[in-house]
């Protein structure tokens, strides 16, 4: 029986990215309509790195042993 591989964390990524677009308007003095568009963009990675850590998680849960 061969083990299965674990499969790449995007989550984590995901998270990362958030991080940059929420930091990116003040590393570069961005104002106005770009700070707000890094803002919402910060935001849907952080539901999307959610969404995706549940999925992963759920993917780590051991399989129920076969019933007799």
């Amino acid at each position: 029986m061969t083990k299965a591989e674990n499969p790449s964390q995007v989550a984590v990524w995901l998270f990362i990215a958030a991080t940059f677009a929420f930091a990116s308007s003040s590393m570069f003095g961005l104002e106005g309509l770009w700070q707000w568009n890094l803002t919402a963009l910060g935001f849907l990675l952080i539901v999307a790195g959610g969404v995706r850590l549940g999925v992963e998680l759920r993917g780590r849960r051991p399989l129920a042993p076969p019933e007799e």
